[in-house]
């Protein structure tokens, strides 16, 4: 699975294929982990920041503008 997830994110399967190893992270949990296990290396890779700027403070304000719930 992990030689098809790599292809997959390197754009090397065609249309079918794709859908067949999307298909398995719907049932399969250790799929989903190899997924998002390749996303955080690739993230590093590029260094992709976690949050954009101003997360923080737009998160804080959303949650202060919900409603209080008793």
């Amino acid at each position: 699975m992990k030689e098809q997830i790599s292809a997959l994110m390197d754009g090397e399967l065609d249309d079918d294929e794709a859908r067949i190893v999307f298909g398995r992270f719907k049932h399969d949990e250790a799929a989903r982990g190899e997924w998002e296990i390749y996303h955080v290396i690739g993230d590093s890779l590029r260094q992709t920041p976690v949050w954009s700027d101003g997360f923080s403070g737009r998160f804080a304000e959303k949650i202060a503008a919900e409603p209080t719930v008793l």
